[in-house]
């Protein structure tokens, strides 16, 4: 979670389900989006496009485009994502995904030179007007495609991204923000879909009043750890420490099919957190090898999904 004081970290891990998206040349302008026909629309001004995520990834090219002299020409944009749920919304960080992946394809089609930090950059002066509260760490993982240790950037930065040009935001030191990559020393976690989908922004909201200084240095201590040296009782320690802000916020960060989840995981000697914000979406299951059968079946007897091609 982004804390006030703005120095919470987190470990981010990619997913290997995407977006993605092509640009081609096309005397109108059109947006063809394959999992949401509805979103279909041929357009002449970007503002036509009702899709926040779609125009803002836009319109922030356009800014960059006509800053560099670079006339502005129409496209045909296909999306094509496998980050659509069967089941319901997994949150996996779609959202962040598909700004950074219209953002980096038509950088692509206007012949624009970028290095994931300024993809990631250009994703956050998109949408920080709509969304200022989010960690934009899933935007960091997407821009970087491998897992990191991330800190969000200083809350003194947000009035400037929201005002200052484009061109001089790429061209300033974002104050806090880190973005390490980093190989990871634990094993991945087997992750189970809760059956419940989350508003991440709506539960960020709810708890971001109870974060204290003090919850969020004892967070970055127990990542410090992980980093260090896996081992499993640190991600214990980590759900246990969730717990505390879900009992301070009365957020409803666990849902009981989640509890089932985590249950189930200690019952068979492993280990588990929520994903994202909680109060539904997926359970990351840190669980001994010799026991994985097992959990497995003991999942889909409760007919929870197993994500097992996910990351």
């Amino acid at each position: 979670f982004p804390s006030h004081e703005g120095n919470g970290e987190a470990i981010i891990i990619p997913v290997k389900k995407g977006i993605h998206v092509f640009v081609e040349t096309q005397k109108e302008s059109t947006i063809v989006n394959l999992q949401y026909p509805s979103e279909n629309i041929t357009f002449k001004f970007i503002e036509e496009i009702k899709n926040p995520y779609l125009r803002l990834a836009i319109e922030i090219v356009r800014q960059l485009t006509m800053s560099k002299g670079m006339t502005w020409k129409p496209f045909k944009l296909t999306i094509d994502s496998t980050l659509v749920a069967e089941h319901g919304k997994y949150g996996l960080g779609s959202s962040g995904a598909i700004t950074v992946a219209v953002i980096g394809a038509l950088l692509k089609f206007y012949r624009v030179a970028f290095s994931p930090l300024m993809l990631y950059q250009l994703a956050v002066i998109a949408t920080i007007q709509n969304f200022p509260d989010t960690s934009f760490g899933d935007v960091a993982c997407s821009s970087f495609n491998q897992a990191i240790h991330y800190r969000k950037f200083t809350p003194e930065m947000t009035a400037m991204l929201k005002t200052l040009h484009v061109e001089k935001l790429l061209n300033l030191e974002w104050k806090g923000l880190h973005i390490k990559p980093i190989q990871l020393k634990m094993d991945l976690p087997v992750v189970v879909y809760s059956g419940t989908s989350s508003n991440s922004h709506q539960m960020v909201k709810k708890v971001q009043p109870h974060i204290s200084q003090k919850w969020v240095n004892k967070s970055n201590q127990l990542l410090e750890k992980l980093l260090d040296d896996y081992q499993p009782n640190i991600i214990d320690q980590v759900h246990l420490h969730l717990i505390d802000l879900d009992k301070a916020s009365q957020a409803g960060m666990v849902t009981e099919s989640m509890q089932t989840i985590i249950q189930i995981a200690k019952d068979g000697g492993g280990v588990a957190k929520m994903s994202g914000a909680g109060g539904g979406d997926c359970v990351l299951v840190f669980i001994p090898k010799s026991k994985k059968a097992w959990f497995t079946k003991q999942m889909k007897s409760l007919n929870f999904v197993l994500l097992s091609d996910i990351i």
